[in-house]
């Protein structure tokens, strides 16, 4: 926030958690697992603002960080590739 100088007009407009929740719509939230404290609040404040009703998903992918997470994408066991082809096709 130093460094961008935002007020919280342009914080709140810019943040999802800040703006309700689209009425049909479920987010699937991930984190790795070797992430930071901050990276796993982030993760958990959709959750935290949105509610499980439409944030029926927030986990993690083990020993994963923000370069690897989506390369569980493409390994068919992992729960985000389960949970994203559990959404494509339904």
């Amino acid at each position: 926030q130093p460094v961008l100088q935002l007020t919280e007009e342009e914080v709140a407009r810019v943040s999802p958690c800040r703006q309700p929740p689209p009425p049909q719509a479920q987010l699937a939230c991930w984190v790795g697992g070797a992430e930071s404290e901050a990276f796993w609040a982030q993760n958990r404040l959709m959750l935290d603002a949105w509610g499980p009703q439409h944030v029926p998903v927030c986990e993690s992918v083990a020993q994963a960080n923000h370069f690897s997470v989506l390369d569980a994408l493409v390994q068919p066991q992992s729960g985000l590739h389960q949970c994203v082809s559990k959404w494509l096709w339904a």
